[in-house]
């Protein structure tokens, strides 16, 4: 499984430590210890206002790496809360002024962050998570491939748990649902696919119904891992994919999430019924 976007990480982690940079911000402002600060916390405030501020950051943190459209709705209001929620506290109490305006600076940047186009849409748009995708091995597979007018020969190319790369002479347009068959490691299996995509390597085909069961192609999918068959695209460690990340913001890139140059990389790579909507 490939690394989320970092940015969005480091955002996520940012809420989830937040709790713990109030506490010694409040803390300070107040000339007290921390964890005197933090039992006053506890015994003297209001129970929601406790949860508001300690428990939901936390919460919102990690939903923010489900990537899903709840997660982000939520996400966008709890930051235009806080921020209206700074105002008020800036407005009605004797808080600093630089202190007041790098919190509110802290909330403007990450919510204008979230506005943007290429982050919002991998939370609406499932398709743009390429971090996501299951693997796709490489294999030279020959397949029978029927059309409800002919049949020829062809070629699995590459092949994940939801799709695959179709090599053949027969021509397909996009949308077209030809029916493959192939028999590997003594097993047959039959799929109707659906084509996405034509390439200079073959077409890309997502898999809609799967004969005998999904859950006997994807221990097809584990033999392949077992037997050492390539990776179309090797994945990364965390590490190298952090380094990786670094350089790229060395040369002004890897602010945003960027979907991926290969068009095959949009290619359903889950079955149609995991897919969020």
């Amino acid at each position: 499984m490939r690394v989320r976007p970092w940015p969005i990480i480091i955002i996520a982690l940012i809420h989830i430590l937040a709790p713990v940079f109030n506490i010694a911000s409040s803390a300070y402002l107040n000339h007290v210890n921390s964890m005197d600060y933090l039992e006053y916390l506890l015994t003297n405030k209001n129970l929601i206002e406790n949860a508001f501020w300690i428990l939901l950051p936390v919460i919102i943190g990690f939903s923010i790496l489900r990537f899903r459209k709840w997660s982000y709705f939520l996400l966008v209001i709890f930051t235009i809360t806080v921020n209206f929620i700074f105002i008020h506290e800036w407005w009605t109490s004797p808080i600093p002024l630089p202190t007041f305006l790098f919190l509110e600076a802290i909330n403007i940047i990450i919510l204008g962050y979230f506005l943007l186009p290429s982050v919002r849409n991998v939370y609406l748009k499932p398709s743009l998570r390429w971090w996501e995708q299951k693997p796709r091995y490489l294999v030279d597979l020959p397949i029978l491939i029927e059309t409800e007018e002919t049949s020829a020969p062809g070629f699995i190319r590459n092949i994940s748990e939801g799709g695959c790369l179709l090599e053949t002479n027969l021509k397909f347009s996009q949308g077209d649902m030809p029916k493959i068959s192939f028999e590997i490691f003594q097993k047959k299996f039959a799929m109707r696919t659906q084509i996405v995509h034509k390439g200079r390597d073959g077409y890309g085909s997502f898999f809609i119904k799967v004969s005998p069961s999904q859950n006997e192609l994807n221990k097809l999918i584990d033999q392949f891992a077992v037997q050492g068959y390539p990776l179309r695209t090797e994945i990364p460690t965390l590490k190298e994919s952090f380094f990786q990340w670094l350089k790229s913001i060395l040369k002004g890139k890897g602010f945003v999430p960027e979907v991926e140059a290969h068009p095959q990389d949009a290619i359903r790579s889950t079955p149609r019924a995991n897919q969020d909507h």
